[in-house]
């Protein structure tokens, strides 16, 4: 299946996985895109809430897609500030 994490609709970061990170568990993502002043680069944690549980989706082809929304986000390392 592939995992989407985004951000108010913008995905931040895409990847293929067996599994889905459980509600309770923590993320850490090197983002692909800038969104809202996170720069492209920049490498978050994410909590896995039952606020915001993983959304799968079977609509989008031959595999399972999985949002994860990454409201209340933790910057572990800033990227690069876009030129």
């Amino acid at each position: 299946m592939e995992l989407r994490f985004e951000l108010s609709g913008t995905v931040l970061f895409k990847t293929n996985s067996e599994c889905v990170p459980t509600i309770g568990s923590v993320v850490e993502i090197r983002t692909d895109s800038y969104k809202k002043g996170l720069n492209a680069g920049s490498i978050i944690s994410v909590p896995i809430t039952d606020e915001n549980p993983p959304r799968f989706v079977f609509t989008e082809g031959d595999i399972a897609v999985v949002y994860i929304e990454v409201n209340g986000y933790e910057i572990i390392q800033e990227g690069p500030t876009p030129d």
